[in-house]
């Protein structure tokens, strides 16, 4: 998205949405420029924050390969939420 408080909320709704992964975006810390978020982990176990990186890596690696505009409604989003489920 573009880097706009906008487009920072964009994206923090798209990762809440699909990957199931809570981040604050920097706009509601007062933050004074678009782009920072707060992730807080302090309450999961590492097996949980696993899961939860692999996701947000996933739905990065998505945004770099496609349009925005082609995520938000892509079949890729049934996929997230299996990244990171294969313990050995």
């Amino acid at each position: 998205p573009e880097p706009t408080f906008e487009g920072e909320a964009k994206f923090a709704s798209l990762i809440q949405d699909v990957a199931r992964i809570v981040m604050t975006p920097g706009q509601s810390q007062h933050d004074c420029k678009p782009g920072m978020f707060r992730l807080c982990y302090a309450w999961v176990s590492s097996d949980v924050l696993e899961i939860a990186m692999e996701r947000l890596s996933y739905v990065v690696l998505q945004i770099r390969r496609n349009r925005w505009d082609d995520l938000l409604r892509g079949s890729w989003r049934n996929e997230v939420t299996k990244c990171g489920t294969n313990f050995s």
